[in-house]
């Protein structure tokens, strides 16, 4: 968190040393990038990036409504943690930033286990936090993984489509039959449009 709050600062201070110097960005950047405490946090980042353990013990919201300022990140952080009953601490919260519109939110728990536990409680807590009302959460995937991820929906969602009811879903990646018990009554579907997402 505090690696966070450092880049965050570095870049406050790159965006005044810009407008009064009138630097070229390139210029900018580069004197930020220099910074030890800019390579530790990309460093960082990066690793846990291509970490796919490190992956598994994380989660990402979108349509959570932030604050601009990053400094109550770790509140919001330990807001989803307590609704969602997770007892660990939260190890850091990210923002990953989008071509267009706000930063996703990004948890990085210490254990797997934890993210599954916020995976399958939030949807019914998530009315509690704030900010999260309209929020939707998913695993951490690599862009190869979310590409699958997104394609498995839109055959999901095709077939429900064409069922008239929720009769399939995404698991692992994959679209799967939901598994209802005997007797069990399908639950509602709306008909609704397969299209492009540019969600990272």
């Amino acid at each position: 968190m505090k690696k966070v709050e450092s880049l965050e600062l570095i870049l406050k201070e790159l965006k005044d040393d810009r407008l009064s110097s009138k630097k070229s960005f390139a210029q900018v950047v580069t004197v930020g990038l220099k910074s030890s405490a800019a390579q530790v946090s990309l460093i960082k980042a990066a690793e846990i990036a291509n970490d796919a353990e490190k992956r598994n013990a994380a989660v990402v919201l979108d349509k959570v409504e932030l604050p601009e300022s990053a400094s109550s990140d770790g509140q919001f952080g330990q807001e989803v943690l307590k609704a969602c009953e997770v007892q660990d601490k939260l190890a850091s919260v990210f923002r990953l930033q989008r071509m267009s519109g706000p930063p996703l939110p990004k948890l990085q728990l210490q254990k797997k286990e934890d993210a599954r536990k916020i995976m399958s409680r939030f949807n019914k807590v998530k009315s509690n936090i704030q900010d999260c009302l309209t929020a939707v959460i998913r695993p951490d995937l690599s862009q190869p993984e979310r590409e699958k991820h997104r394609a498995a929906w839109k055959e999901a969602m095709m077939k429900n489509n064409k069922a008239g009811k929720f009769v399939f879903t995404v698991r692992n990646l994959e679209c799967v039959k939901v598994q209802y018990k005997e007797g069990e009554v399908y639950r509602p579907w709306e008909a609704r449009e397969t299209q492009k997402s540019n969600v990272q």
